[in-house]
């Protein structure tokens, strides 16, 4: 026994042989029962190490059950006498429940044991609490019996009528409060389990559960309960309190299975049934006892769970007035926590206090006394009609006091109806402005059923067009919030009878208030005002007298001052929904450009969490340069970002670097032009390309929107050397990829085509080297070589003279060689040559006779590119998975050089190959026929076919970029 008493602590110390001596333990009391008893004697003796010595015999049961071996009278015993043992705390036997439980699974008659232990220690009154511990062990063999009958758990019908019985004859709830606790938690977690998740086993419980006079006495004893002890009474999280939440838990689950049954006729012999009404009615009289908010919460539950029951309409019939005005309206007040959130986070409280639907709502009581109310208003006769009213005239009384004069004339009827509600707590706890409160909120919650109610509808017009201006100057934010909530619920329904004079008022004074120290309320304000724009028919007052604008002026002059990021999500929203003025759209940019530097300014300083400021300004602007077309619009957009141009050239690095370069880009397509402010970030780029592993990413497109549209720029030495020093560090690096290479190369055919002549010399020398080293080497791509050839076949479009220069007549010959070789990617590479090809055989005719088979066959293949990559679109799915890897590289790669070929801005692009090579033939037949004659004698058939072909289209339709022609000999680097 030493050894095993050793090897306990080691397995629980923080030795680095815990591991192996736990395993060395078990395996003893695997192989010797009696250790496993003595370890168990230890817990029964309260051992200090009594948790470490169960969770072992735990294990130890379930590694014997694992490996199947027999599990002896010994080890049942032992964890028998542990689990029924007064002196054992809880915490120990649940940590071996598992292991009784795989015991109850072998050996029915274990169970047994158990129980007549479970129904003996109900005879000591001071025992009770470890029978229901052995209670609630047993009804997990049920809950996890695969099912049940009425003979094999007649035990636990038992139980319960004999545990029902002796809390009503000899236990008191407020000195035995645990007894009840641990008796009904399990008893109603057996019930939520079975409705929810196990109904066959639910109907077994249910009849008995139905019929029991002791249970059902029991639950209302418990519920009745009112302790004497005042310190007990005012503690509304006592235990107490837990247990009556408990009771009503289980009224909760047998209730509503009993109201969703089938057959209710049946159900009526039962005491719970017959006992319902008066369990409704007490229920409803309770509420006047000081009770917890839980409680109150769980019975509005129970409350609006039967309401819609014929059974119990004539009670809700003649009691809901007083549910109303005792109870109901005072659980709408707002309570100190639901006011705490709307200062501390009004974005909160308003989705969540103020959403009024069955939506991202809390459990609380306000939400709970809504749900009751609006059933009310569903199912009972008058409760509609009544709430209206009762809100109208709470509503004018209330703006009276506040105003100390007549402002609403309070007619008799009304006066009556206002004596009614000054008897309850409404009045004598509550103030005017809580009062005006709580008949806003009815006012809100009547809305969708007032279509049809002409007079209530005329009633509301005049309150709400009366009252404004008190409520406009009324210091209590939360009036102010429910009012405008008021306002933009009822606008579908009384648009028509409110003037637009109101509405155009209330949304002038929304832009005239400086209101943004109360954002609940601006909140609520930008849910209203959306309300109403989405419903003003147009052309309606709205559009007439230009409010929109006034109203995102209004807000987003707060763009560089607030730190809520709503603002800026509303007016995202707005301008991608809704045009806007152009001094409108000015002042946008102008506070979003402020709030960007400002931004940066704070990561400068270390602030966290800056970025999604910057990030969602920069989406704002990218918005508003995407929709609008006019030039002057954008042009005012552009004069507000030179803030951010200067912030870039100063600072040596940006957080927002990347969404300037696409937002440049997207601004100087738009306005055909590039100004000097954007030319000057030029420098900064080569820092970004060496972030970037020498990938241009969004630098592409920029930077051929600059050749493009701001070429006199680069006709000076400096800029020019800066672009060219860009694109060639992009082709040479080994840090990024062939397509990323493919537009540096483009870049640099972009700027020999735009520049022509104004290119400097010695600039153009060193891409003619850089170019011809790549080509040369041995490992480079096919697609990479493709694109480095075009770079001379563009400088011999455009600069011919200046290359032969450079390069020498006897080289050139021998570039060109090279070019003629006719392995281009199909698409733009493979047009620029036949381009260029079609010039040099009018410059060259005896060209046409060496390469001109080769030639056809290119523009055939050009030709059919249309065709063949539809018919590669739905071949693709191949047998075999490698074919398939394949084929999705190749779909991803062709996607990739689209796109290349989209942003590149070439004039070349748009030039028809097909009508070019036409052209050139019909001049050499037209001055050199024994040329085209030798021509078409060494042609093949085929050959000869395909040229007539092309020779009679009138235009060749196309698609840009197209796959490599010698696709299948590419080489894979």
């Amino acid at each position: 026994m030493n050894e095993v008493q050793q090897l306990l602590l080691t397995s629980f110390s923080c030795s680095p042989h815990r591991q192996q001596a736990e395993q060395q333990l078990i395996q003893h009391l695997i192989t010797n029962p009696q250790y496993f008893q003595q370890l168990g004697l230890l817990i029964i003796v309260q051992d200090q190490n009594s948790l470490q010595i169960a969770t072992v015999l735990n294990a130890t049961i379930k590694l014997m059950k694992q490996n199947q071996q027999i599990i002896t009278q010994l080890y049942k015993q032992t964890l028998f006498e542990i689990f029924t043992n007064l002196n054992v705390p809880y915490n120990c036997k649940y940590l071996i429940k598992s292991a009784i439980t795989i015991i109850f699974e072998e050996d029915t008659q274990y169970s047994h044991h158990f129980q007549e232990c479970m129904f003996l220690y109900l005879k000591d009154q001071r025992s009770i609490v470890l029978s229901i511990q052995i209670f609630r062990l047993l009804t997990d063999t049920i809950i996890y019996a695969d099912s049940v009958d009425q003979n094999k758990y007649s035990w636990y019908i038992d139980y319960i009528e004999k545990v029902s019985k002796i809390m009503i004859q000899s236990l008191n709830l407020e000195n035995d409060y645990l007894i009840y606790f641990n008796f009904l938690e399990c008893f109603e977690g057996m019930l939520f389990r079975f409705f929810r998740y196990d109904q066959q086993k639910y109907l077994f419980f249910q009849n008995f559960i139905l019929q029991n006079q002791e249970l059902s006495q029991l639950f209302i004893n418990i519920f009745s309960f009112q302790s004497q002890n005042h310190f007990i009474q005012c503690q509304s999280n006592s235990t107490i309190q837990n247990v009556k939440i408990l009771t009503l838990k289980c009224y909760k689950h047998i209730i509503i299975r009993m109201l969703s049954s089938r057959n209710k006729q049946q159900l009526q012999i039962f005491p719970i049934y017959q006992q319902l009404n008066q369990l409704i009615l007490f229920l409803i009289q309770s509420l006047q006892i000081t009770i917890s908010e839980e409680v109150t919460i769980t019975i509005l539950d129970i409350l609006s769970a039967t309401i819609n029951q014929i059974e119990f309409y004539n009670i809700y019939q003649n009691y809901y007035q007083q549910l109303i005005v005792t109870h109901l309206y005072s659980y709408l007040v707002y309570s100190s926590k639901q006011l705490s959130l709307l200062q501390n986070e009004p974005f909160d409280f308003i989705q969540q206090e103020l959403s009024f639907d069955n939506q991202n709502k809390l459990q609380s009581l306000h939400n709970q006394t809504l749900d009751l109310i609006r059933a009310l208003i569903t199912h009972i006769d008058g409760a509609y009609s009544f709430l209206s009213s009762s809100a109208i005239v709470l509503f004018k009384y209330s703006i009276n006091e506040i105003l100390s004069n007549q402002l609403f004339i309070i007619t008799e009827q009304e006066f009556n109806h206002i004596k009614l509600l000054q008897n309850n707590s409404i009045f004598y706890n509550y103030d005017s402005k809580q009062r005006l409160q709580i008949s806003l909120i009815i006012l809100i919650i009547i809305q969708p059923n007032i279509n049809t109610r002409y007079d209530i509808q005329e009633y509301l017009a005049i309150i709400i067009q009366n009252s404004y201006q008190v409520v406009l100057q009324c210091q209590d934010e939360l009036i102010q919030i429910l009012y405008t909530k008021l306002i933009g619920e009822s606008y579908s329904i009384l648009k028509s009878t409110i003037s637009q004079l109101f509405y155009k008022q209330f949304l002038e004074n929304i832009v005239k208030l400086e209101q943004f120290n109360k954002m609940a309320l601006i909140y609520q304000q930008i849910n209203t005002i959306n309300i109403i724009i989405s419903l003003d028919e147009l052309p309606g007052f709205i559009e007439k007298h230009k409010l929109f604008d006034e109203i995102i002026q209004k807000f987003s002059s707060q763009i560089s001052s607030t730190c809520d990021i709503r603002i800026l999500q509303m007016i995202e929203e707005w301008v991608s929904i809704y045009q806007f003025q152009q001094n409108t759209i000015q002042l946008i940019a102008q506070n979003l450009a402020q709030r960007i530097h400002q931004e940066q300014t704070n990561i400068y300083k270390n602030q966290i969490n800056r970025e999604i400021f910057i990030e969602l300004s920069w989406n704002i602007l990218h918005q508003i340069v995407n929709q609008y077309h006019h030039f002057d619009y954008l042009l005012c957009v552009e004069n507000q970002i030179v803030l951010l141009y200067k912030q870039v050239k100063e600072e040596e690095s940006v957080q927002y670097i990347e969404k300037m370069i696409l937002f440049v880009s997207l601004i100087i397509q738009k306005l055909k032009r590039v100004t000097m402010d954007q030319i000057s970030l030029l420098p900064k780029f080569e820092r970004i390309l060496q972030s970037q592993n020498y990938s241009l990413q969004s630098l592409f497109e920029l930077l051929n929107n600059y050749m493009y549209y701001g070429r006199e720029y680069f006709i000076n030495e400096t800029t020019q050397s800066i672009y060219f020093h860009l694109a060639l560090s992009n082709i040479v690096s080994n840090l990024n990829s062939t397509l990323d290479k493919c537009e540096g190369a483009l870049l640099i055919q972009l700027g020999i085509q735009c520049l022509r002549n104004d290119l400097n010399e010695n600039i153009l020398r060193q891409i003619f080297d850089h170019s011809y080293k790549i080509i040369k080497q041995s490992n480079t791509d096919e697609l990479l070589i493709s694109r480095i050839k075009c770079i001379f076949l563009s400088a011999l479009l455009t600069i011919k003279s200046l290359c032969e220069k450079i390069i020498g007549n006897n080289q050139i010959q021998g570039i060109q060689q090279e070019l003629y070789e006719m392995n281009y990617s199909a698409g733009y590479d493979a047009k620029l040559f036949i381009i260029y090809y079609s010039n040099t055989i009018l410059q060259n005719p005896e060209i046409l006779l060496t390469t001109g088979c080769n030639i056809v066959t290119m523009l055939s293949y050009q030709l059919e590119q249309q065709k063949e990559e539809k018919f590669e679109k739905f071949d693709g799915c191949s047998s075999g998975s490698e074919d398939d890897h394949c084929y999705e590289n190749f779909t991803e790669e062709k996607r990739t050089l689209d796109e290349q070929i989209t942003k590149f801005k070439s004039g070349y692009v748009s030039v028809d190959e097909f009508e070019t090579f036409k052209q050139a033939i019909y001049q050499l037949k037209a001055h050199h026929p024994n040329i085209i004659t030798q021509f078409k004698q060494g042609l093949h058939f085929f050959t000869s076919q395909k040229l007539q072909q092309m020779l009679s289209v009138t235009r060749a339709q196309y698609e840009q970029p197209r796959q490599m022609i010698k696709i299948a000999k590419r080489k894979n680097h």
